[in-house]
C-alpha cells in the first residue's frame, strides 16, 4: 500500500475537496475505473463525490429520490458491509435490471461494483463505491484485502471530514469551531499549535507540559499518544492516525472518552499552520450494542476480533462464543488479548465498561 495514499486520505479529513485524489488513489490499488464516496444522514440529504469517469451522474443520483428505491442501494445502507463486498453477487438479475441507479453504469460498461459503509457515531452513514468495466473481470483478493487495509484510517479521516460537510475549511480557527469538538493541533513532540475551548475545558484528562506542550495525566496512555506523535512526525515510519481509549473515572469525575490522532498531511499544513497531527477528543455515550464495523474503524481490530468484542458486548460468554463459532478456548483466549492490548485496557472489566459507552445511532434510512 503506498504511504503516499495514506497520507492524501489524512489530507482529505481537513481539506474535504482533495478526496477526488484520495478516491483516485483507491482506483489505482483496486484497478478500479470508478469510485464514489456518500456520506448519508438523517439530517440532510445525501452528499457526495466521484472520479471522473462517473462525477457527470453525481448530481442526478444527489437530487433525486430514485436511491430510496435502488436495490443495489438499499442493500448496502441496510446491510452496512464491514468490509468492501461485491454489491452485484448479491442482487438477482431482476433486481439489477430494475435498478435506476445501476442502469447508467451498466449502460458504459461497468461491471462488478465493491462497497462499504462506515458508520459514524452521529448516526450518518459514509459509503464507498468502487467499480470497474466489464470486460476487467471480478476483482481478486488482494485487491479487495489492499482495499480493506485502508479501512482504519478511512474511518478517522471521515470521522472528521463528515463535520466538515465535505466542504474546504479556510483557517485553522475555522476548522476547529466547525468540529464542535474538543480539538488541538500538535507538532511532533506534543506542542500545542493551536486548541479551542472545549479542549481547554479538559484538564481533568490533559495537563499542560514545559515548552507549551500537552500531555494525557494517564502515563500509560501518554505513552502511546507520545509513540503515536513520534510515529506521525517520522515520515520514515509505518503512517496512518491511532484512536486511545478513555475510560469513565471510577469517582464519575469525566465520562468515557476517545482520544483520536489523525496526522496533518498536503495542503492541510499550511491551514494548521505547519501542525503535524489534530488531537480530537469526543465524548463516548451509551446508545446500544456496538457494531463490529465501528469497532474495527475505532481500534483497528481485525473483523474477527471486532466480531468478539460485539458478541462479549451482547452477553455471550466466552464458552458460548466457541461453541457457536466452532473455535478453540486457545484461539479465542489470543483474540481476547489482542483487544485488550489494542483498546488499551488490561482487563475484561475495564473492556465491558467501554463497551458499554460506545455510541451506535439509528443509521436506518427508512
Amino acid at each position: 500500500m503506498s504511504d503516499t495514499l495514506l497520507d492524501h486520505i489524512y489530507e482529505s479529513a481537513l481539506i474535504p475537496e482533495k478526496w477526488s485524489g484520495a478516491l483516485d488513489g483507491m482506483n489505482r490499488i483496486s484497478n478500479s475505473r470508478s469510485n464514489s464516496l456518500f456520506v448519508f444522514s438523517d439530517r440532510f440529504s445525501p452528499r457526495g463525490i466521484s472520479t471522473d469517469m462517473t462525477s457527470d451522474l453525481l448530481e442526478a443520483f444527489l437530487q433525486s429520490d430514485a436511491w430510496r428505491m435502488s436495490p443495489s442501494v438499499r442493500w448496502t445502507l441496510d446491510t452496512r458491509p464491514g468490509a468492501f463486498s461485491s454489491v452485484d453477487d448479491v442482487l438477482s438479475e431482476e433486481e439489477a435490471v430494475a435498478d435506476a441507479v445501476w442502469a447508467p453504469l451498466a449502460a458504459r460498461g461497468f461491471g462488478q461494483r465493491l462497497a462499504t459503509v462506515i458508520p459514524l457515531s452521529s448516526g450518518d452513514q459514509v459509503t464507498f463505491v468502487l467499480a470497474r468495466m466489464r470486460d476487467q473481470g471480478a476483482y481478486s483478493a488482494g485487491e479487495v484485502a489492499a482495499l480493506d487495509g485502508l479501512r482504519p484510517d478511512l474511518h478517522r479521516a471521515m470521522f472528521i471530514s463528515a463535520r466538515l460537510g465535505l466542504e474546504r475549511a479556510s483557517a485553522m480557527t475555522e476548522t476547529l469551531a466547525r468540529l464542535g469538538l474538543a480539538a488541538a493541533v500538535v507538532d511532533p513532540t506534543g506542542k500545542v499549535i493551536g486548541s479551542n475551548a472545549l479542549l481547554d475545558s479538559l484538564s481533568i484528562i490533559l495537563s499542560p507540559t514545559a515548552l507549551g506542550r500537552i500531555a494525557i495525566r494517564d502515563r500509560a496512555r501518554n505513552q502511546v499518544f507520545r509513540q503515536g506523535l513520534e510515529r506521525i512526525g517520522n515520515r520514515d515510519a509505518p503512517p496512518g492516525g491511532l484512536s486511545i481509549p478513555i475510560p469513565a473515572a471510577p469517582d464519575g469525575s469525566h465520562p468515557p472518552l476517545l482520544i483520536h490522532l489523525l496526522p496533518v498531511r498536503g495542503a492541510a499544513q499550511d491551514i494548521f499552520a505547519g501542525g503535524q497531527a489534530l488531537m480530537v477528543v469526543s465524548l463516548l455515550e451509551r446508545k446500544a450494542a456496538p457494531l463490529p464495523e465501528l469497532l474495527n474503524g475505532l481500534f483497528d481490530l481485525s473483523p474477527a476480533e471486532a466480531r468478539l468484542v460485539s458478541e462479549l458486548a451482547t452477553g455471550m460468554t466466552p464458552r458460548d462464543i466457541t461453541v457457536a463459532r466452532d473455535v478453540s478456548m486457545a484461539t479465542l483466549r489470543s483474540q481476547v488479548r489482542s483487544v485488550l492490548a489494542k483498546t488499551g485496557v488490561s482487563r475484561m472489566a475495564d473492556l465491558a465498561q467501554l463497551l458499554a459507552q460506545i455510541p451506535i445511532a439509528n443509521v436506518r434510512n427508512d
